[in-house]
């Protein structure tokens, strides 16, 4: 998934308590905070730091200097404060939206998503701490949860056709097709800018087998592909369209593109793996699927296709083993492989 569109929502200070602060502290905050929005960024830092020399104690202005930080791009400082907030104070939803939002741009998914989940557990309402639960759900597979902060995002935010886009993509990952392609065609009629909703409708249409459709989408993709992440996928969807035409050739040379560009992405990997397969290289395809297992530990397709290799290589306890798994984790198809004579001799 592409990386979050922010809305920038200008949280306001969050006002200090009045008892177990110092004067001298109390007076500092006031400072700091009269700074902050009068627009003196820089003498509102200042003032809080001054503010923590007197009450290192005082959560307040670890989260707003969090917030400040954060806002500034400064993203292992925003950290550092918000984490110094929660030492100190585990009531209030704003410590933990900060927490789950520099989780989040850690690409630490799963913090994310718990620290903004505990953000609406203490009241927080905020479209931003929804914007930021939704990517994160859609990141760690969630797809239900994602659809219902999204939508909650676009309440407010009707006109903002990335969020359309990630809606749909988490629609599709629930298997509701039709509101998934009721929402990306939505984004592209706003003239949403980006590779973004072109690669996934030219997914869409590829799983539907509309082959011409989905190169027509990947075309546009490709011309405004920009960031590492979309070059990938691009290159992903090209070589699964040779696969589909049983060019294994130019699949293979696609994939080592890919592969060039991120050698640790999962599904790069994986279809490494299916090329290896189909080309008789069961050793190559076992370790390509080994180090795409090193990234998500829950591939259904990288346990499935270790098992056709470990099988062809004679390993037959281990295949049943990885067909287990990918059963486990939904794959009907391992299943078949399960109840096989090969799993039952």
């Amino acid at each position: 998934m592409r990386k979050l569109l922010l809305l920038i929502i200008f949280l306001p200070l969050i006002s200090q308590s009045q008892v177990k602060y110092s004067t001298s502290g109390k007076k500092l905050f006031k400072q700091a905070s009269d700074a902050y929005r009068n627009g003196n960024t820089e003498e509102a830092v200042r003032l809080f730091e001054e503010c923590l020399k007197e009450d290192d104690f005082c959560a307040e202005a670890h989260l707003n200097l969090s917030i400040i930080h954060f806002h500034q791009g400064n993203f292992e400082r925003s950290m550092t404060y918000a984490q110094n907030a929660y030492n100190y104070n585990r009531f209030q939803p704003e410590i933990y939206e900060q927490l789950g939002k520099n989780y989040f741009q850690r690409q630490q998914y799963d913090s994310s998503t718990f620290y903004l989940k505990q953000a609406v557990e203490f009241g927080g309402k905020s479209d931003e701490i929804h914007l930021y639960l939704g990517q994160s759900m859609l990141h760690v597979g969630d797809y239900s949860g994602s659809v219902k902060y999204l939508t909650k995002v676009l309440e407010n935010n009707p006109n903002d056709a990335q969020l359309y886009n990630d809606r749909g993509s988490a629609y599709y990952n629930l298997g509701d097709t039709e509101k998934a392609e009721a929402d990306l065609k939505k984004a592209l009629d706003m003239k949403i800018e980006g590779a973004g909703i072109y690669l996934n409708l030219a997914t869409m249409a590829l799983d539907n087998d509309s082959i011409l459709v989905s190169k027509g989408y990947l075309a546009k993709a490709e011309g405004l592909a920009k960031s590492t992440e979309e070059k990938v996928q691009v290159l992903i969807i090209k070589g699964q369209h040779y696969i589909h035409e049983g060019d294994l050739e130019n699949a293979k040379s696609t994939f080592s593109a890919a592969f060039e560009l991120d050698k640790k992405n999962a599904t790069v990997l994986t279809n490494q793996a299916v090329i290896a397969i189909q080309q008789d290289d069961y050793q190559t395809a076992w370790q390509k699927c080994n180090l795409a297992l090193e990234q998500d530990d829950e591939l259904i397709a990288a346990y499935f296709n270790r098992g056709i290799a470990n099988e062809m290589l004679r390993r037959t306890s281990d295949a049943c083993l990885d067909w287990e798994q990918a059963f486990i984790l939904g794959s009907e198809k391992a299943e078949e492989y399960l109840n096989s004579p090969i799993c039952n001799e």
